[in-house]
């Protein structure tokens, strides 16, 4: 499996682009509906998985 860094969000930076808290995001993982990347002890989550849990709702930050 190749994952590509450039698409992997924080938890803090995945609850500023949605209407949700970073703990409405853990429970959410803990009950398994998010898939995550886990690094270590990081857990990140991947653009497109957000973009499929939470289709319009997710809006990301503008790239500069």
């Amino acid at each position: 499996m190749t994952i590509d860094v450039k698409q992997l969000r924080t938890l803090a930076q995945a609850a500023k682009a949605l209407p949700h808290s970073e703990a409405a995001l853990r429970a959410r993982i803990q009950r398994e509906e998010l898939k995550v990347v886990r690094i270590g002890p990081h857990v990140y989550i991947e653009e497109a998985e957000l973009l499929r849990a939470f289709g319009d709702l997710y809006k990301p930050a503008p790239t500069k």
